[in-house]
């Protein structure tokens, strides 16, 4: 728990000085900033030999444990991590309701307008770096306590651009759109064994997929279809109503 904590604070640290270079940035050049950032990162975890081991990575390190109870089987960290997960869904739910969380929408909708009504952009998009900071660097840090290793590939630009796939095929702007990404990505390579080798490809085809015909992801077209079925239901109550009232 104190190796987490020190996780947390380091990565405040870091989102904090990158937010004062970023945060007036938008759409391409933000992404194009972060990225950087994480190169940057990327080469200093390399040159570190001291402290991170270099390219050969971080080796020994233990299992996340809790006083007497120790999570050092793939299935109880697996329960762990849905358990966060869970727990992280449902504070963002309730943080949706607030006016934090409607201060964000409007912010995405639309920033100019946001600005008109009021609301301080940078101040709401610091705290927005400084939560997701967070939510990293203890999704990293279990990461470390599953594998008893880390390496800077492990964590490097190629997850990165794997994380934004997830995001966008499952539909960015939501909670549940992401989940069902990192599902989608993470059990298509466990199914399709033998084409677990076209990952990046597939992964990049249905990125493309999506940017043309899919702007919402795979929760857009779920809640098309649920939109769809709820609106042909009254219609077909009517129909019905209407042929009695003939009889």
């Amino acid at each position: 728990i104190v190796g987490i904590a020190a996780g947390i604070v380091l990565s405040l640290l870091s989102a904090l000085v990158l937010s004062i270079v970023t945060l007036r940035l938008r759409g391409l050049y933000l992404a194009l900033a972060t990225l950087a950032f994480g190169l940057l990162i990327d080469s200093c975890a390399i040159g570190f030999i001291d402290v991170t081991g270099g390219p050969s990575g971080m080796v020994g390190i233990p299992s996340f444990s809790v006083g007497s109870l120790y999570f050092d089987t793939q299935m109880s960290m697996y329960f762990l991590v849905v358990a966060i997960d869970i727990l992280v869904l449902f504070a963002l739910f309730g943080a949706l309701r607030t006016s934090f969380g409607r201060a964000l929408q409007s912010i995405r909708s639309d920033q100019m307008a946001a600005s008109a009504l009021g609301i301080n952009i940078v101040r709401y998009k610091l705290a927005v770096f400084m939560i997701s900071a967070a939510l990293a660097s203890v999704s990293g840090s279990l990461l470390a306590y599953s594998f008893n290793f880390l390496a800077p590939e492990m964590v490097g630009t190629a997850r990165s651009l794997e994380l934004v796939s997830m995001l966008v095929i499952g539909g960015e702007g939501t909670l549940v759109g992401p989940v069902l990404g990192s599902v989608l990505l993470t059990m298509l390579p466990t199914i399709f064994q033998p084409l677990a080798i076209y990952k990046t490809f597939f992964s990049g085809a249905l990125l493309i997929i999506c940017f043309l015909y899919l702007p919402r992801g795979m929760y857009g077209v779920i809640a098309t279809m649920m939109t769809r079925i709820s609106n042909e239901k009254p219609v077909a109550n009517g129909h019905k109503v209407a042929e009695g009232g003939a009889r």
